[in-house]
């Protein structure tokens, strides 16, 4: 070898060498922000405690429950329909949750009648006791002879994570005590629907409020849910699981995947995975630099099919039916032009199937600060934002003369 070809040589070595520390420095730059970011996330909730003069709770959702069972044996930890769609890891069905006779059941709800531990973003832990088919609702509303109004929803719509006092639906039933919430987390579009099938037709509410969130809702999970064979039954007509006369069966089962560490553990390892990932795709970087996220166009075929079901069923006993948008902190907060366009595509996909569409987004948007209904980026409803939910759909029941019937 030349002198100058073993120059030429090294040059190349050289170039090589800085050109793989550059990278490895933006590569581990990259990262060090993501976690620096990530960290920041996680002390939002004790720092958005300390700013309202709230005690932040340290526990894990399992010490809380462990702790209030020395005075509540029957106390668990919320579940919600969406953890049995699949597995972690291992062949996908239905549900996770086998009867007897090796069926099986995909609850709507929780465990019933039971001191329930919901959730935590600011202050302590949120509870509540269950109604008879492990909803968030007092007990004795099954028993009225008319139900004014249904919700169905997510977790906003279930109340996470504000004092029973302050959720929506709470403030809705001050009004119109005939109100039943059958909002779980992790709902989508394919399980609100299945609600309604199994609990709302047999009581024929006069009114049904249909809460949409923008975050998840068509992104993750009706994809999810568009691939359980059980939940597309919820098309064909009259088909239901029967769960309303299925309780006892319920609760065993329900009892039985709480019991021990198995739920505690899936809580855990789903967010530990969501970790996992944001690191790895450098999700709070890209967030902050205002880079969009690439995500499947959503099926809004199969949306509208789901709405123009759910309408059917409230029609045919002469039920109304609102379709209510409820935009998250980003949208808030970055006004966007493409978010725009899809709230208004999916509003108006609700009404083009019958509903009466309702914006939060306008609401929360032209408010002088729209940070007050919420605890702190990316958290749920502050119970600020709860009312201005409650307020937004009292005053349209109100606009159309819809009124509580007789006890």
């Amino acid at each position: 070898m030349t002198a100058d070809a073993a120059r030429r040589r090294s040059k190349i070595r050289e170039l090589l060498l800085t050109g793989a520390l550059t990278l490895a420095a933006i590569v581990l730059g990259a990262f060090g922000a993501e976690y620096h970011l990530a960290t920041e996330i996680a002390a939002a909730p004790p720092r958005a405690s300390e700013r309202l003069g709230l005690a932040y709770d340290e526990r894990s959702v399992a010490e809380v429950v462990t702790d209030l069972r020395t005075r509540e044996p029957g106390a668990t930890p919320a579940v919600w329909p969406g953890f049995f769609l699949s597995r972690i890891d291992g062949p996908r069905r239905s549900s996770v949750l086998v009867t007897r006779d090796g069926g099986e059941v995909l609850p709507l709800g929780g465990v019933s009648n039971t001191l329930t531990v919901l959730c935590r973003e600011v202050g302590g832990y949120v509870t509540y006791r269950s109604d008879r088919h492990g909803f968030n609702n007092p007990d004795a509303v099954w028993d009225r002879p008319v139900i004014d109004i249904l919700f169905v929803g997510d977790s906003f719509a279930q109340g996470q994570c504000v004092p029973p006092e302050a959720q929506a639906a709470h403030l809705v039933r001050q009004a119109f005590p005939a109100t039943l919430n059958l909002a779980m987390g992790h709902n989508g579009p394919l399980l609100e629907l299945a609600s309604l099938a199994e609990y709302g037709t047999p009581k024929q509410p006069r009114t049904v409020i249909w809460l949409f969130y923008q975050g998840n809702d068509l992104a993750e999970d009706l994809p999810r849910e568009a691939a359980s064979p059980l939940l597309a039954r919820y098309f064909e007509t009259g088909f239901t699981q029967g769960l309303e006369g299925r309780q006892v069966e319920v609760d065993g089962l329900l009892r039985g995947y709480l019991s021990g560490s198995a739920a505690e553990m899936r809580v855990e390892a789903i967010a530990a995975r969501h970790r996992q990932e944001s690191l790895l795709k450098l999700r709070n970087l890209r967030r902050a630099l205002g880079l969009k996220r690439s995500t499947p166009k959503p099926d809004m075929a199969r949306f509208e099919a789901i709405l123009g079901n759910a309408f059917s069923r409230v029609s045919s006993w002469g039920g109304r039916a609102y379709f209510v948008y409820l935009p998250g902190w980003l949208e808030v907060m970055t006004p966007d032009e493409s978010m725009e366009a899809a709230r208004n595509a999916i509003i108006a996909a609700a009404e083009k199937r019958g509903f009466v569409g309702l914006n939060l987004h306008s609401s929360m948007a032209s408010a002088p600060d729209p940070s007050v209904f919420f605890y702190y980026p990316a958290s749920h409803y502050s119970p600020e934002g709860q009312k201005l939910l409650a307020e937004a759909i009292l005053s349209a029941l109100e606009a159309d003369g819809f009124r509580p019937s007789p006890p």
